[in-house]
């Protein structure tokens, strides 16, 4: 797969409502690239376009958040996807309390589009909750393992 042409747009920044009992900011974003993909000699390019809504709330400092708020983003080991996702990273600051994807994917080759829509909301919160910071360290003798290790470019599997 190769990905090109990638754009990052912040269409929106404004006040957004109280959500699970926390004010919001809202944000919209709109991401675009060209991902090509060849499968047995056969290749195929789209263009994709990807209109996010994010409400965000700064208010939650919980340690057990830091699974969200990691330093870096996720490397895929495909540079042009990790600029991506990298400039989608720096969109905000806070936790998301509630996220809305529609992504359109246009062949190339017949004009076809696919749309999908993602939703992420939370609903629930419990802030008041008491969990010890000890919950969220890592125990002595733990060995993290690749499911699927991901190929890193000019490195042989």
């Amino acid at each position: 797969m190769e990905f090109s042409e990638p754009k990052v747009e912040k269409l929106l920044e404004e006040a957004g409502p109280t959500l699970v009992g926390l004010p919001t900011k809202h944000y919209r974003y709109r991401t675009s690239y060209t991902m090509k993909m060849k499968v047995l000699g056969m290749g195929n390019e789209s263009s994709v376009v990807s209109d996010e809504d994010i409400w965000v709330s700064d208010r939650l400092q919980d340690a057990g958040l830091s699974v969200w708020l990691r330093a870096e983003p996720l490397r895929t080991g495909n540079e042009q996807l990790d600029k991506l996702i990298a400039a989608g990273r720096g969109k905000f600051q806070g936790i998301p309390l509630k996220m809305v994807a529609v992504t359109t994917s246009t062949n190339s080759k017949n004009n076809k589009q696919t749309t999908s829509r993602t939703t992420m909301e939370v609903t629930e919160l419990d802030t008041k909750a008491n969990v010890p910071g000890a919950s969220f360290e890592i125990p002595s003798g733990y060995e993290k393992t690749e499911v699927m290790p991901m190929p890193q470019p000019g490195r042989q599997p």
